[in-house]
């Protein structure tokens, strides 16, 4: 017999747990349906609040005041956590490096009325002993380090707190369009039973999945899976911020640099990489770093993490998805909604990003430029690149 729910959320990352919190506590029947029988998003994502594009900063702002919500709401505590700062840790989050771009970031900070500070290069050092940091310096207190499972534990908790349904170890199978207010799931059990649940709505939140489902139902842009790679480092000076360096085309001390790099402290230690420059993903047979990306990353260590143990890095890496044109993926075609592409800063705007994909469960249309349909989006600038448009 098949099941009838109101709204499903296939996918329970950080985007699809957040949708399923915002659409049960506005009182809908939601089922969230997950394919790992546990939670694993090990590791840490930056939260970070500097975005030149209006549309991302308000997504940043919003997601602070949603952040604190679910911290007062106590799901962070439920979640095991014992403590805010156990999912959010506030160590802020600081950007640097080419000048014109940071300008630009602090002018959309103060146009969203968010906290922020410049500082001088001398003082940054000051204040965090072990970095060296370029003369344009701006700091968020506000940012931070976001632990990604905890996250996702605290907002399916505050989901099933306000009446959401949470099925893990569910693997859908295949996705059908039934109408324009129906949608059939095939649903393949840990016990290998099969289900089907027919839905009014559906939330497509399943990162490199979501192509491979809809696949004949839903004219997706290409969505590509990469693999971030970083080399971590001991540190022992204390806590650390969400470091953004900014690359300067025009320095010559920066041609070995693969993009912008992006340095996460954790418990004693910096994680290093580089933003906006990955690899196709493929099999998770190991973190090897090729020798060259590895040198680089150890010289920029060297060179701008003094205080860093650049003889001892391990190599890590995380798997993003991210739509080529460089936005995010927010819309509504017949009953099926869609979020995808959300790359590495999706994590710490997931709480606004879950409100906009409610909304279109409730028909409120989402900010055009994340449309399915290229004739609705604002026209592309081929320098308008993710790092250029969404962040500084």
């Amino acid at each position: 017999m098949t099941e009838l729910v109101d709204t499903i959320v296939a996918g329970g990352g950080t985007a699809g747990s957040a949708a399923a919190w915002q659409l049960a506590r506005r009182g809908a029947d939601v089922l969230l349906v997950e394919a790992l029988p546990g939670i694993d998003e090990d590791g840490d994502r930056a939260f970070e609040l500097a975005y030149v594009d209006p549309v991302y900063q308000a997504l940043a702002a919003e997601s602070v005041t949603q952040w604190e919500e679910l911290a007062s709401s106590g799901a962070f505590g439920s979640a095991g956590s014992g403590a805010t700062g156990a999912v959010l840790e506030r160590t802020g989050s600081v950007l640097h490096g080419h000048a014109p771009r940071v300008d630009a970031a602090a002018e959309a900070l103060a146009r969203a009325r968010v906290a922020h500070e410049i500082l001088s290069a001398a003082e940054a050092e000051a204040r965090w002993p072990g970095f060296q940091f370029a003369p344009s310096v701006l700091f968020a207190p506000q940012g931070g380090r976001l632990r990604e499972g905890s996250a996702i534990a605290a907002l399916r908790t505050a989901a099933a707190d306000e009446g959401a349904q949470i099925a893990t170890g569910a693997t859908i199978t295949r996705i059908r369009i039934l109408g324009d207010d129906l949608a059939r799931l095939e649903v393949r059990l840990a016990n290998d039973d099969e289900r089907e649940i027919d839905c009014r709505r559906l939330v497509v939140t399943l990162g490199p999945s979501t192509a491979k489902l809809l696949r004949g139902l839903v004219t997706l842009p290409r969505i590509t899976a990469t693999r971030d790679s970083s080399i971590v480092l001991p540190n022992g000076l204390g806590p650390a911020p969400a470091v953004l360096h900014l690359s300067d085309p025009g320095a010559p001390g920066q041609r070995y640099w693969r993009g912008d790099a992006a340095v996460l402290g954790g418990e004693g230690t910096l994680a290093v990489g580089w933003r906006d420059s990955a690899t196709p993903d493929g099999p998770p047979r190991s973190n090897a770093l090729p020798s060259r990306e590895a040198a680089a990353l150890l010289r920029y260590a060297r060179e701008w993490l003094p205080g860093a143990d650049p003889g001892i890095p391990t190599p890590t890496s995380r798997v993003r998805t991210s739509a080529h044109h460089g936005d995010f993926v927010i819309d509504r075609i017949g009953p099926v909604v869609v979020g995808a592409g959300f790359g590495a800063a999706g994590a710490g705007l997931a709480p606004a990003v879950g409100r906009l994909l409610a909304g279109l469960v409730d028909g409120i249309a989402a900010p055009s430029r994340f449309s399915l349909r290229p004739d609705r989006r604002r026209a592309f600038d081929p320098a308008d690149t993710p790092a250029a448009a969404r962040r500084a």
